[in-house]
């Protein structure tokens, strides 16, 4: 497990900690990097006083090349990582991301104080995968009002991956939304 940061003379790192298998230490250490760099670069663009940051947890693949994880060993894992973040002090802050759900967060969290998006009965936001979908939404109605291209009511948008993010736009564009785009 780790933490990958990238220009923090802004603030702290912050970004998602991630639970997934790796074929090599070269890929852990190139995606925590890759994303450590996005989300710095998100958050200068946003104009937010944060630094690039991403935490990783490889775990090993079992025979059908995924993880599985024994709630008992979930739940050990993650205090040890709340730890690790705890030893940092402060310098990254994690949240949920690839193969994390809020109740692992706060699992993490029973171990360090340095993470967001924990539950709402913890004083958390919870899941920041619907926020995120709107605001992809947001932004796509902002590109086509820039370049004058009408809205989104009868384009068509491609959606790469349907994990949390991806899942919840799929919900967005439902007609019975709140934002009522088909």
């Amino acid at each position: 497990m780790g933490a990958a940061l990238w220009r923090t003379t802004r603030g702290q790192g912050c970004g998602g900690v991630r639970l997934r298998t790796y074929d090599d230490f070269e890929e852990y250490v190139n995606d925590g990097l890759r994303l450590a760099q996005g989300m710095g670069r998100k958050s200068g663009l946003a104009g937010l006083w944060w630094g690039g940051g991403k935490g990783v947890i490889a775990v090993p693949k079992n025979s059908a090349g995924e993880y599985d994880l024994t709630p008992t060993a979930r739940h050990g894992l993650l205090n040890a990582y709340g730890s690790f973040m705890t030893s940092l002090r402060g310098c990254y802050v994690g949240a949920e991301d690839v193969g994390i759900c809020v109740d692992d967060v706060d699992m993490v969290f029973e171990k360090t104080r340095f993470t967001t998006c924990i539950s709402p009965e913890l004083g958390g936001s919870g899941n920041p995968s619907v926020p995120t979908a709107h605001g992809i939404v947001a932004s796509m109605e902002g590109a086509l009002a820039f370049a004058e291209m009408g809205d989104l009511e009868g384009k068509t948008v491609a959606i790469q991956g349907l994990g949390n993010v991806g899942g919840a736009m799929v919900q967005v564009s439902d007609a019975s939304s709140c934002l009522g785009y088909r």
